[in-house]
């Protein structure tokens, strides 16, 4: 039951994003601001899954005994709760600890995972939109690359600087 439950909420809230998600994007985008973050949907989404997911597994874990039996429906809805709460603390943490700031000399970039790192626009090597993962590959030369996502408030500021540093 609990199961049914986080599904009907996620498919709930995936709709409720999709239907304003275009207009959080396009606001989020063109935002102007001095400091890049991940937009307010963003945020959103990761405090609801992170507050299903958390509850779900807590409930999993003790109200069912813990089998390694692979034909125990317990033991897939177990991975599966502890797999989204493993993915739901990492979106979180993603969303909520990752900025970027821009300015005409340098641009500097810090997330949880890798840290601070900053480096002069004139270093930029290259930069490479994926359009798979929506996202800019700057590559400085010292080797280092920053990724920057399209969904971070302000984007199209950052994108105007690729744009006039970038050589390719």
């Amino acid at each position: 039951m609990e199961l049914v439950l986080l599904l009907i909420g996620i498919f709930a809230l995936i709709a409720v994003l999709s239907f304003f998600g275009e207009k959080l994007f396009i606001k989020s985008y063109t935002a102007d601001v001095d400091t890049l973050k991940y937009n307010i949907a963003a945020k959103i989404l990761a405090v609801v899954l992170l507050a299903f997911s958390l509850p779900l597994f807590i409930v999993f874990v003790t109200n069912y005994p813990i089998s390694i039996n692979l034909l125990e429906y317990t033991f897939w809805l177990l991975l599966f709760s502890a797999l989204l709460l493993g993915f739901s603390v990492y979106f979180f943490l993603d969303v909520y600890f990752t900025y970027c700031v821009c300015d005409d000399k340098k641009v500097t970039f810090y997330n949880l995972w890798k840290g601070k790192k900053a480096f002069d626009w004139s270093q930029l090597k290259s930069a490479v939109f994926d359009n798979e993962k929506k996202w800019y590959v700057l590559t400085f030369n010292s080797g280092e690359k920053i990724r920057l996502s399209m969904f971070l408030r302000g984007f199209h500021k950052v994108e105007q600087f690729i744009k006039k540093y970038s050589s390719n």
